[in-house]
């Protein structure tokens, strides 16, 4: 059971993914969005 949310980690970078519908509308807002977004999960994820 302490290993349940282990798994959830995984699941924590899909969060960068929200903003993805911007994309559609901001191109570029997105792009850097998702650059800061990785490598604030990173460490985080540690």
């Amino acid at each position: 059971m302490t290993q349940t949310p282990r798994p959830s980690a995984p699941p924590l970078p899909p969060l960068p993914m929200p903003p993805s519908p911007g994309i559609m509308g901001n191109n570029s807002v997105s792009n850097e969005s998702v650059v800061d977004g990785t490598q604030f999960m990173p460490p985080p994820a540690n």
